[in-house]
């Protein structure tokens, strides 16, 4: 493994997910050509769920930060399950302080290389990188009409506003500093219908 500056990456995950953190550490970890050092959010994990990460990232050297969320200011809708999905918003509050930059990734994402060059990219200023969404389920008959309703009734957010929220390198500075977390989960908060990550991300950006 190369000598270089550590790279930071984040899961969020409950009970439900962490067999697929293991598979996707497993991808991340054999391909990492630097030290990375992992960050776990999640609500609750027991000792048989915490072993199996743990194990992971000492067979390859990496650290492991395992971090419980307090979940009480988080939202709950039935329809959507867990509350997981929100916890990525809390990372620049968990994240020590001289963290300035970290790469989030959905429990599901499979890396097939080595994340170095991602990890490189210079953020310029700017909150997030992140890949624009490009998917149909934004249209009106999509399985997400409240994402619809949002976007028109709220913002007119332009396609533009889109993106993936399963793979972001964060720019916690800047997330602090704008406060992004309590300005996001506020205007969650507020609708009585889940609006997908992404919409709400596109609208606070």
């Amino acid at each position: 493994m190369a000598s270089s500056s550590a790279i930071n990456v984040a899961f969020a995950t409950d009970s439900r997910y962490v067999d697929r953190v293991r598979l996707a550490l497993h991808g991340l970890l054999t391909h990492a050509q630097r030290l990375v050092r992992v960050t776990i959010l999640h609500d609750g994990l027991d000792a048989r769920e915490r072993e199996a990460p743990l194990a992971r990232c000492a067979l390859h050297g990496a650290t492991l930060r395992l971090l419980q969320v307090d979940t009480a200011r988080l939202p709950v809708f039935p329809d959507r399950g867990s509350r997981a999905a929100y916890f990525r918003l809390l990372l620049p509050e968990m994240l020590p302080v001289d963290e300035r930059k970290v790469l989030y990734l959905d429990a599901d994402v499979l890396c097939r290389g080595d994340i170095g060059p991602m990890w490189d990219t210079d953020l310029g200023g700017f909150g997030v990188a992140a890949v624009r969404e490009v998917n149909s389920r934004w249209s009106e008959n999509s399985r997400w009409p409240g994402a619809f309703r949002f976007r028109h009734a709220v913002r007119s957010l332009a396609a533009a506003d889109y993106f993936n929220s399963g793979v972001m390198l964060i720019n916690v500075e800047k997330w602090r500093t704008v406060n992004l977390a309590d300005s996001v989960l506020e205007c969650q908060l507020s609708r009585s219908t889940a609006i997908p990550l992404t919409c709400l991300l596109g609208f606070r950006r």
